[in-house]
């Protein structure tokens, strides 16, 4: 099996991600669930209407931060799980302080551990 090779690390970390269709203001807000992430992308277990090619505007509340970061993301693949889809998200467009912001979180994850809350920052 090829190794995979990655620009950003990744880290298995669960936690709560709103997302809905870019550019469907009076859409709800859907919940989901992280499975990892890195500066360049995150997993989610999400709900069946995500495909793949879909741009996504992303809530990402993540530990430490007061306010969620709002960014945008397509979905570059997508599988069935059950009553679910598991997909992986390519975030776009992200500003410096964004990747910044995701690259310090798995940093902090990576030396510390999961249990560890990470500070608080913006």
């Amino acid at each position: 099996m090829p190794k995979e090779s990655r620009s950003y690390p990744r880290i298995p970390e669960g936690f709560t991600v709103q997302y809905r269709i870019s550019g469907e203001f009076t859409q709800t807000w859907h919940s989901a669930r992280s499975v990892n992430i890195s500066a360049s992308g995150i997993r989610l277990l999400a709900e069946p209407f995500v495909e793949k090619g879909d741009e996504l505007e992303i809530q990402l509340n993540l530990p430490g931060l007061r306010n969620p970061l709002v960014l945008m993301g397509r979905v570059v693949w997508e599988k069935a799980i059950d009553d679910w889809v598991e997909c992986g998200i390519e975030f776009l467009e992200m500003s410096a302080d964004q990747r910044m912001q995701i690259d310090a979180l798995v940093e902090f994850m990576r030396q510390h551990g999961r249990s560890t809350q990470p500070p608080a920052t913006s």
